[in-house]
């Protein structure tokens, strides 16, 4: 069973939220008020579950009553209900630790629906929180990509069975690959015209 206190000081209005739930199966009405001095007392008394409360009252308006409330019991859960409309009074609502902030236009069986889920809930609703700046996602480092053919070392390390020169590399199909060394040995025409006198003396007389 939800114990509910109700808090307005319209008698008409007490009088019909009265009538609401009291007909309704799963809520007790506890106590009731026409200013917030008065809920604070009825929500102590009764160890009421949910205060539903007007903004709008003589002595002490809801705001300030839900404040004292849920210091003095934060267990108990209070609603603001009003023809006020919401934005900076829904924020200080909220501020002052109301769990819903609720328009008296809704139709009756939507108040009894969202009163009996926040009696159940057993908490309240966060305030609204400004957004802060975008904080910056940290990107893991680019893996580093394969080495390719023409990525290897031209010059291969000295082996023993080359006496000391470097020998050719091979690639991953099989076939020799060119060294920086074997380029450096690699014979030239201008080498081999220098080499052999006799076939420099044969090419110039034949005119090349």
């Amino acid at each position: 069973m939800i114990r509910l206190v109700i808090v307005d000081d319209n008698p008409m209005v007490l009088d019909g939220l009265r009538a609401l739930f009291e007909t309704t199966s799963d809520f007790a009405v506890v106590g009731e008020g026409t200013n917030g001095d008065e809920g604070i007392v009825a929500a102590r008394e009764s160890k009421a579950d949910v205060v539903l409360m007007d903004l709008s009252m003589p002595k002490m308006d809801g705001i300030e009553a839900c404040r004292r409330i849920s210091a003095e019991s934060p267990a108990v859960r209070v609603v603001i209900y009003t023809a006020l409309g919401g934005g900076e009074r829904t924020a200080a609502a909220m501020a002052a630790g109301a769990a819903d902030y609720l328009s008296k236009d809704l139709p009756p069986d939507e108040l009894v629906t969202r009163v009996r889920s926040i009696a159940l809930a057993g908490v309240t609703a966060p305030p609204a929180l400004p957004k802060g700046p975008r904080r910056r996602t940290e990107m893991p480092p680019a893996p580093e990509a394969p080495r390719s053919r023409t990525d290897r070392p031209l010059v291969e390390a000295p082996s023993p069975r080359s006496g000391g020169r470097a020998t050719p590399e091979r690639d991953p199909d099989g076939r020799r690959a060119m060294t920086a060394g074997a380029v450096e040995d690699a014979p030239t025409t201008v080498g081999i015209l220098a080499d052999h006198p006799r076939r420099c003396a044969r090419l110039a007389g034949a005119g090349v």
